[in-house]
């Protein structure tokens, strides 16, 4: 039984892209159909359905559905599943930072900030991007 997930994502990709606002009112899209599928073409991106493949790309990021698995790329990093697992890449991290603190931590108060000691640093917790990260403290 073949799934119709590839199909709603990309329709709804679709319906993001071409969905008009303020800015994009007086733009154009394009679509082409044929017989191995669809595609649409707009200020705000692409996205298409075909026979072995679906869709979309825009510029904060795109997601590709394929007989053989899923990929999603955005600007925190990218994803991939298909029939041996999953496999996540999370953009890098400047240097200094890091995405966890290591195991056997304990919680202190360090120049006036919580931080966490473990093997003799200190990690503070702080925003980055939207995400909690931890910085080391010198």
């Amino acid at each position: 039984m073949k799934t119709h997930l590839p199909l709603f994502l990309i329709l709804t990709a679709a319906a993001f892209i071409l969905g008009t606002g303020r800015a994009e009112a007086g733009r154009r899209a394009y679509g082409v159909s044929g017989d191995r599928g669809t595609a649409v073409a707009s200020p705000r991106g692409v996205a298409w359905s075909g026979e072995n493949s679906s869709g979309a790309v825009t510029r904060r990021g795109g997601a590709v559905a394929t007989d053989n698995g899923v990929a999603v790329a955005g600007r925190r990093g990218v994803a991939v599943a298909g029939d041996n697992g999953v496999a996540v890449a999370r953009r890098p991290l400047p240097h200094g930072y890091i995405h966890t603190v290591p195991a056997g931590y304990r919680r202190v108060v360090y120049g006036g900030y919580n931080c966490y000691f473990v093997g003799g640093v200190y990690y503070r917790a702080v925003m980055y991007e939207g995400t909690t990260v931890y910085v080391i403290v010198t």
